[in-house]
């Protein structure tokens, strides 16, 4: 394998190529520069913060009390026909 490099590092000089572009080439150095990736990083995480808290806010108001406040309500069960006559 060492020596498979060696050899792709003399093609790229008989290419005419620089050492860095060769490395480039070979080890898939990143071509997107650090600012941008950091930019991207930080505008999904922002997204991502507003998309759970708009989860929780709609789950918060759909998880409420079912009675409005201060109203009673009442519980039927069987007992409550047999005493009917």
């Amino acid at each position: 394998m060492f020596n498979d490099l060696l050899q792709f590092y003399k093609i790229g000089k008989d290419l005419g190529l620089t050492k860095k572009e060769i490395n480039q080439i070979f080890f898939f150095q990143k071509k997107i520069p650090l600012s941008i990736g950091l930019l991207v990083i930080l505008i999904v995480s922002i997204l991502t913060f507003f998309l759970w808290n708009i989860i929780v806010l709609i789950y918060i108001q759909n998880s409420g009390t079912v009675y409005a406040e201060g109203t009673f309500y009442g519980s039927v069960s069987i007992n409550d026909f047999k005493k009917k006559k």
